[in-house]
């Protein structure tokens, strides 16, 4: 039995067999890069959108930042005019900046995500009551009186309102820092791993086309062989 089974032996492939198997196995080859390929852009495009808008809620952070810091210095140009006229001209400003503020919120909420959507909503809670009470402080410091104005807006309720906006968009920082690093990452490592997935694809490749170069080689000397034998 043993000798019987030495004896056996598998068939020989033709060289037309083997030439349609690397065909076969190149077209298998080119289907898997373009399915890479399709998978790694749709991957990226979600990355690429999630990135902007961390980058546009960063933006938007700073932007509160700022307009709360012109409302906060118009609010003490209230609180020290001598008198309503003098109080009017800083009042204008505040709104204006107020309604700047609002702007801005509104825009922001347009590119809230789901995961970000609890804390904007603490946040903007927060930015609206800022808002109506610097609003009121106007009226009363451009209707009533700056010392008015003053009572209403310079006390430790105040104080407290904007303390707690300030965490609120410090916390909304670092959510948008720590993710746009997250991301970064995410996209670096999918770069490295499309890289080496397409190297070892073209080693494959280059693998099963340097047999097919031959195996054509082999066929055009057999066809000039059986030319000169004629």
């Amino acid at each position: 039995m043993l000798g019987g089974a030495k004896s056996l032996k598998l068939p020989s492939l033709s060289i037309a067999a083997k030439l349609y198997t690397i065909f076969a196995l190149l077209a298998t080859a080119t289907a898997t890069l373009s399915v890479m390929a399709v998978l790694n852009a749709r991957n990226n495009t979600a990355l690429t959108q999630d990135f902007e808008r961390a980058f546009l809620g960063t933006q938007n952070v700073e932007r509160v930042n700022g307009l709360v810091y012109a409302v906060v210095m118009e609010s003490r140009g209230i609180y020290m005019s001598p008198d309503i006229p003098s109080a009017k001209r800083y009042g204008t400003l505040l709104l204006q900046f107020n309604e700047r503020i609002a702007n801005v919120v509104a825009d922001w909420r347009k590119h809230v995500g789901a995961a970000d959507a609890a804390q904007f909503g603490e946040f903007e809670k927060r930015i609206q009551q800022f808002m109506e009470f610097r609003k009121e402080l106007v009226r009363l410091g451009t209707e009533v009186s700056p010392a008015k104005g003053r009572e209403w807006g310079d006390n430790e309720a105040n104080r407290s309102v904007r303390t707690a906006l300030n965490k609120d968009l410090d916390k909304l920082a670092q959510i948008y820092d720590t993710r746009s690093k997250q991301i970064y990452a995410e996209m670096e490592a999918g770069i490295q791993r499309t890289a080496w997935l397409l190297g070892v694809l073209a080693i494959v490749t280059l693998g099963l086309a340097t047999p097919q170069r031959i195996e054509w080689a082999a066929v055009a000397h057999q066809a000039q062989l059986a030319r000169d034998a004629q």
